[in-house]
């Protein structure tokens, strides 16, 4: 049995944030391989408190969302024959409640009943016509299976996972101007459910050749933030939105190769290849109330003669188009003792959608995994084997960001992405050295060259508010010295 508690708390930029965590972990494993049963309760809870006006229009804002679980599963082991079994049965119950509280600018104002009622109106509209810390609630419940089924060189897992979720929440009544369904207000209660089953097939025809080939169905239930965003209070909520469905496929090998070079060494090699359909990709876009009182996409196709300016939605919505994404994985690991050297090789091509929430409110992460990118691990073990000395060479490849020209956009209205700074190979130097059991002493060189550069995926670089093209806004260390030591006891 496992008690765990962590309390965490942080201050910057006019903002508090809490975080308290506690679980409980339960293994149960009597004499028989019938039973392995494993318990997880755990509940969490995080708030933000921002100060004063730090959010515009709003003032004195709080959010806080708290997120309960439990999760239970039993493994069972046995054999028929030469045909050895691994039966695993479980269920999960999760859920979710985001909540929020705050005034605006206009709370408490007006001198005299007329001036109350006009202020009143407005404190309600800012609070419902913002973007901040949506409210809802997300319950998400499982029950998952698998078999493993060994046979001489052979072996097959088999998977599922049936998987039950519900989003509900509060939908205003929409603004007179916008149609939309329905009209008035509402509680939305979002459900869907779906069976996802995966196999993964392989055998170890020869330790240097161990084919393998797996397929899997995944589901994503849309969050809190995608069905009741509101920038247009009900207006930009979407009644309909749908979860994301994924088919993976992959194909490779590994390799294992004793005494390659010399004896004693070990020489390992995993290959694969994958193929990812996302069906009903989630995203947004902007929709303004054309002269016909439709509601039309802002793309180029619209003539702006006709649209109300003073009415913008960002909602979202299912992708019509499936995305794809497609690459390849390599990681190699020899090891002869007194030399070692690990190499993990990966590319990528995935061209999702951007959206329009996004560029204009920073909603999601904007920028990409990189098209390809490399670590090379190596060093060698001296005196016994108790010094270590080496190094790691990072290679970026080409990284892609959305362009911080919010204006800047395709045909189809959206953002497009613009290639980012080309990212300068980083080498690091470490060492350790192993006094005792007990006692470990380390040192290292992080980027040696001292280079100037912005890590491919760090989000204060892919900020939509940047204006200058080659600006960062965060970079990574420049040349580092770090010193530590662990001691075991």
């Amino acid at each position: 049995m496992e008690l765990s508690g962590r309390n965490y708390h942080n201050k910057f930029t006019r903002r508090h944030i809490d975080s308290r965590d506690i679980y409980l972990k339960y293994n149960y494993t009597p004499f028989s391989e019938w039973v392995d049963i494993k318990l997880l309760v755990s509940t969490s809870e995080g708030t933000q408190r921002y100060e004063g006006d730090s959010l515009y229009r709003l003032l004195n804002s709080n959010a806080k969302n708290r997120s309960d679980a439990i999760d239970i599963s039993n493994i069972s082991r046995f054999g028929y024959g030469d045909t050895d079994f691994e039966l695993t049965f479980g269920s999960k119950l999760m859920k979710t409640k985001y909540s929020k509280e705050t005034d605006s600018i206009y709370s408490g104002q007006g001198q005299d009943e007329e001036e109350r009622k006009k202020y009143e109106k407005m404190d309600s509209e800012a609070k419902e016509n913002n973007v901040f810390a949506p409210r809802g609630k997300q319950d998400i419940a499982s029950i998952y299976g698998g078999l493993k089924i060994s046979r001489g060189i052979y072996r097959a897992d088999i998977s599922f996972n049936y998987m039950d979720y519900s989003v509900k929440g509060h939908k205003p009544a929409c603004d007179l101007r916008i149609p939309c369904f329905p009209q008035w207000e509402t509680e939305l209660d979002l459900k869907q459910n779906g069976f996802n089953p995966s196999v993964l097939l392989s055998a170890e025809i020869i330790p240097e050749f161990q084919p393998f080939v797996s397929y899997a169905r995944s589901m994503r239930a849309p969050n809190i933030q995608e069905t009741f965003y509101s920038n247009e209070g009900g207006g930009s909520m979407n009644p309909f939105l749908k979860g994301e469905t994924s088919d993976t496929y992959q194909i490779g090998f590994n390799s294992f190769r004793p005494d390659l070079i010399v004896k004693g060494d070990t020489f390992r090699l995993k290959a694969a290849w994958y193929q990812s359909k996302i069906k009903d990709y989630i995203l947004s876009d902007i929709w303004l109330i054309c002269g016909n009182r439709k509601t039309c996409r802002d793309d180029s196709s619209v003539d702006y003669d006709t649209v109300d300016p003073n009415i913008k939605m960002y909602i979202y919505h299912n992708s019509l188009m499936p995305v794809k994404i497609h690459g390849y994985e390599v990681s190699a690991d020899y090891d002869a003792g007194i030399f070692y050297s690990k190499l993990a090789y990966s590319w990528q091509k995935m061209r999702q959608p951007t959206s329009a929430a996004t560029a204009h409110f920073g909603a999601d992460p904007v920028s990409q995994l990189p098209d390809s990118f490399m670590t090379l691990d190596t060093g060698v073990r001296l005196f016994d084997e108790k010094v270590r000395i080496g190094a790691i060479v990072k290679y970026t490849g080409d990284s892609h960001k959305m362009d911080p020209d919010q204006y800047n956009f395709d045909d189809d209205g959206r953002v497009i992405l613009q290639r980012e700074p080309k990212i300068p190979t980083i080498v690091d130097l470490y060492s350790d050295y192993q006094i005792n059991k007990n006692v470990l002493l380390k040192f290292s060189v992080q980027n040696l060259a001292n280079k100037n550069y912005s890590e491919a995926l760090n989000r204060a670089n892919s900020s939509p508010l940047m204006i200058e093209q080659t600006s960062s806004m965060q970079t990574a260390r420049g040349r580092t010295y770090i010193a530590g030591a662990e001691i075991r006891f």
